[in-house]
C-alpha cells in the first residue's frame, strides 16, 4: 500500500539543531548563542556538528575568534528565521488570520455526482477570497472521512446523506427539490399512480441495497419497480433520455443534465423530503480559522442556488 505521507529529511532530523543554527547564525558566536540558549559552549558546538552531518556540508568557517557563514549557511538562515518567526506568531497568538496569507490549498471531499454542479462554483469562490489558492475536489471516502478531516488530509467533506458520522460537526448547505426525468419523446402522465406503476432507473454508489429515493419512499409506505440500477446521474439521464424508463433525481443536477440530454423535467407528485447537502468538519477543527473560512465561502456558495422563494435556481 502506497505511502500518503512519504518521509521528508526532516523526519529524521532533531528540529533544535536548526534552532541552535538560527541562534548561532544570527551571533555569529559559539559563546553567546550558548550564553542565550542556557547551555555550553560545548553543547552548541555539537549540535552545529551535528547539523552539519546530516545536511553533508560545512555552515561555518573559523576566522579567529569569529564564524563565518558558507553559502550554505546563508540559503539556509533566512528560510529558517522565518519558520521561526511564524511559528512563534502562532503558538503566541499575535498574528491575526489572513487567508490569502495563510490558505495556500484547500481539499474538499464530495461524491461524484455532486462534482460537476457544485465544484465550478466552489472554485470560483475560494478563488475570488483567494486568488492563487489551490483548489482539491476529491471523492469522498466514507470509511475515512472522520480520520481524513481530523488530520487536515482534508478540509472540508459534503455528502448529501443525513448526519450519521459520530466526531463530526456538520451544517446543511442547501435542500434541493426531487424531480422526476422521462426521456423527451415521454409522454404518460407524471401523476403518483402513473409513477409508480412506471419502471425506473436507480442510482446508488453502493452496489447492494435501496437508494436514498427508495429508502424515502418505503418510508412512506411506497415502493417503485427498479428495472436499472447505475452509479451516477449522468449515465442514468442517459438511459432515461433514450427509454421509457423514470429518473428521480435533485431539480438542480437535473436542469444541469439537461443541457446535454434530451429530457423532460416535472414535478414528484409525492410528497418525500428534499435532498439535504451538509457540510462536514471534525469537531476537534471547530476553530480552526482555514475551516472557518471555508465553511462560510461553502455558506455563501449555498446562498447563492437559492432564489427568494427558498426554490433553488
Amino acid at each position: 500500500m502506497k505511502n500518503e505521507y512519504p518521509l521528508s529529511r526532516l523526519a529524521g532530523m532533531d528540529l533544535n539543531l536548526l534552532h541552535v543554527f538560527h541562534v548561532v547564525y544570527r551571533e555569529r558566536s559559539v559563546r553567546r548563542a550558548a550564553s542565550i540558549l542556557s547551555v555550553s559552549q560545548s553543547a552548541v558546538s555539537h549540535a552545529i556538528g551535528r547539523l552539519r552531518a546530516q545536511l553533508g556540508c560545512d555552515l561555518f568557517d573559523h576566522r579567529g575568534r569569529t564564524l563565518v557563514p558558507t553559502p550554505m549557511a546563508n540559503r539556509l538562515a533566512p528560510v529558517v528565521g522565518a519558520a521561526f518567526a511564524q511559528l512563534e506568531d502562532a503558538l503566541s497568538g499575535k498574528r491575526d488570520f489572513d487567508p490569502q496569507r495563510d490558505i495556500k490549498r484547500l481539499t474538499v471531499a464530495m461524491p461524484s455526482h455532486m462534482e460537476p454542479w457544485l465544484l465550478p462554483s466552489l472554485v470560483e469562490s475560494f478563488t475570488r477570497g483567494i486568488p492563487g489558492v489551490v483548489v482539491l475536489g476529491v471523492r469522498l471516502d466514507r470509511s475515512r472521512v472522520k480520520r481524513d478531516l481530523e488530520s487536515g488530509v482534508l478540509d472540508l467533506a459534503l455528502d448529501g446523506s443525513e448526519p450519521v458520522y459520530t466526531e463530526l460537526s456538520n451544517e446543511c448547505l442547501l435542500e434541493e427539490a426531487l424531480c422526476v426525468v422521462a426521456g423527451d419523446g415521454y409522454r404518460q402522465s407524471f401523476d403518483r399512480v402513473a409513477y409508480l406503476a412506471a419502471r425506473h432507473v436507480s442510482v446508488s454508489s453502493r452496489r447492494w441495497g435501496p437508494s436514498l429515493v427508495d429508502v424515502l419512499l418505503s418510508r412512506s409506505g411506497l415502493r417503485r419497480n427498479v428495472a436499472v440500477r447505475c452509479q451516477g446521474y449522468d449515465t442514468a439521464t442517459r438511459i432515461a433520455a433514450s427509454s421509457d424508463l423514470l429518473l428521480t433525481m435533485g431539480r438542480r443536477h437535473a436542469k444541469l443534465l439537461g443541457t446535454t440530454a434530451p429530457i423532460r423535467i416535472a414535478p414528484l407528485d409525492i410528497p418525500l423530503p428534499s435532498y439535504r447537502f451538509y457540510a462536514y468538519w471534525h469537531e476537534r477543527r471547530n476553530d480552526d480559522p482555514t475551516v472557518m473560512w471555508a465553511r462560510s465561502a461553502v455558506r455563501d456558495i449555498s446562498g447563492g442556488m437559492v432564489d427568494l422563494r427558498g426554490e433553488l435556481k
